[in-house]
């Protein structure tokens, strides 16, 4: 699964290798809501500098264990960001690699971690995972050094 990928539920082992899928798991997303979500990765991509991926799927026992193998087989685990959802388990768990942590702390992740599940709870689930990626992107963003910057502000 690469960086910015859904994949689908019914894959026991999503590849996490294809770097043109950044959503893996679809679950009960319809197309409409993927190619959504897969358009906010874009953005916060480019204004972050970070890779996300999101993943929809079940989770085994020690979730936190699970999710960080996932994000240690994504193409540059330095640089990215796991989200990882198990709607049956009611599990939400967000991985960030070495540079990410840099910029998005404990706090930022976990705020992000609870507009996703205000979002889930109203079973919105495309809605709070871009609410969730927009945030964490948004806090990942550095602010501009206006007197650097030839853009006026």
């Amino acid at each position: 699964m690469s960086a910015g990928e859904l994949v689908p539920a019914s894959t026991a082992k999503p590849d996490l290798t294809d770097p043109f899928r950044p959503v893996h798991g679809t679950g009960p997303l319809t197309p409409y809501e993927i190619d959504r979500i897969e358009r906010v990765i874009r953005y916060a991509r480019q204004n972050s500098g970070l890779d996300y991926s999101v993943l929809i799927g079940q989770t085994e026992p020690d979730s936190r264990a699970y999710a960080r193998r996932l994000h240690a087989a994504l193409p540059d685990p330095d640089h990215t960001v796991l989200v990882f959802v198990d709607l049956g388990s009611r599990v939400l768990e967000i991985v960030t690699g070495v540079a990410a942590t840099r910029v998005l702390g404990d706090n930022e992740c976990r705020l992000a971690a609870a507009t996703m599940q205000s979002n889930f709870v109203a079973h919105d689930l495309a809605g709070g995972l871009t609410a969730g990626i927009q945030q964490l992107a948004t806090a990942a963003t550095p602010a501009p050094t206006l007197h650097l910057s030839d853009k006026p502000y």
